[in-house]
This record gives structure tokens, sequence and C-alpha cells, in this order.
């Protein structure tokens, strides 16, 4: 059985899918950082976490959709699709939790300041 245009479309279609996950998986570390304040090594092990997780993850999607065999167009799709993810959504969602975060901090110091007088 050869590889048809329909198992290519589906294909395509659980890349686009797959990359938005990894998407929001990336939009959590980004969160995390936000909260945190980590420092360098931190960030350095987020980094090599999130890295590793992505290969696991992107391994058995390919065993899973693909028998296995990896294609050039499925990585190609997953790059494309996570860069479109990242500039659209992964930008609104950032700036929204990072407004929020600013607002919770600026409450936050003015009951310091107010429990102080």
């Amino acid at each position: 059985m050869g590889f048809t245009i329909e198992s290519q479309l589906i294909l395509f279609l659980a890349a686009i899918l797959f990359s938005v996950i990894v998407g929001i998986e990336y939009d959590i570390f980004r969160i995390s950082r936000l909260i945190f304040h980590l420092g360098l090594w931190a960030v350095f092990a987020e980094d090599l976490i999130f890295s590793l997780l992505c290969a696991v993850e992107f391994f058995f999607f390919c065993f899973l959709f693909n028998n296995g065999e990896i294609r050039l167009f499925v990585i190609l799709t997953c790059i494309a699709a996570f860069a479109v993810y990242y500039m659209t959504i992964g930008k609104f969602i950032y700036k929204i939790t990072k407004n929020t975060v600013v607002k919770i901090r600026k409450r936050g110091r003015g009951r310091d300041n107010n429990s102080a007088v």
C-alpha cells in the first residue's frame, strides 16, 4: 500500500495539531518565567527540558501517524505551524498573561504599602 493523498492530508493536519500542542507547552514555559523570575541556569534547564520533550513527542508522533517514518513535509509543516501559532495565538496569550501578572503584582505592592501606614 502506498502513501495516498488522503493519508498525506491526515498527516498534514495531524502535524498542525501537534504543533499547536507544542506551542501551548511552550506558552506554559514562557508563563512560568513571567511568574517566577527564574535565573539563567533555571531558564537553561527549562529550555533543555522543553527541547527533549519536543523531541520525544515528535518521535511518538511519527510512530503514531506515519509508522515511524520522518518526512520532510511533516518537519516543515510542524515548523511553519508552530511559527504561525507563536506569532498569533502565542503572542495574544503571552500579552494577556503578562498584563494579568503586572496587575496582580501592582495590587500586591499596594497592599504592602497600605499596611505599613
